[in-house]
């Protein structure tokens, strides 16, 4: 409940800014996460710490996070969740949604991809739970560029 209600407040506050907040916040949260990982040599700045971040994003509770396709080398990822967290807190208050809401997910998968590799990306989330999307999927590509599904 608390992540819920924390994003019913903002809704009501801020509506057109909430996408923005929860994307920023997580790219915050897993930029934090990457720097300490890496400092600690938990992990290398490699498609191997990149899998590693993800899955100690599913490890943590976000939910159970799958790397389908990546090419690291381009910066580019396909990440699928039958379970996030934000769309899962939306489907428990038997709520749905008509754009994705997984927007803290967004920026903590960005900001691994964008720390493991010392530059800036985007996360868009395709495919959403919470707008009744089998799984929600995430795709990771650098900024600027079109988003594609050629991985």
């Amino acid at each position: 409940n608390g992540y819920y209600a924390l994003m019913k407040e903002v809704q009501k506050l801020a509506p057109e800014l909430r996408p923005l907040i929860f994307y920023n916040g997580g790219k915050q949260g897993g930029a934090s996460f990457a720097r300490g990982a890496l400092e600690s040599d938990l992990f290398r700045r490699d498609r191997n710490g990149f899998e590693l971040c993800v899955e100690a994003y599913s490890l943590c509770g976000f939910g159970d996070f799958d790397l389908r396709d990546i090419d690291y080398q381009a910066g580019k990822a396909t990440i699928t969740c039958p379970d996030a967290f934000e769309a899962w807190a939306l489907l428990q208050h038997d709520e749905t949604s008509p754009e994705p809401v997984c927007h803290y997910t967004r920026g903590v998968l960005c900001s691994f991809m964008s720390v493991l590799k010392r530059k800036a990306f985007e996360c868009e989330e395709t495919h959403c739970r919470a707008k009744g999307d089998k799984e929600c999927e995430f795709i990771i590509h650098p900024v600027g560029q079109r988003l594609g599904h050629d991985l």
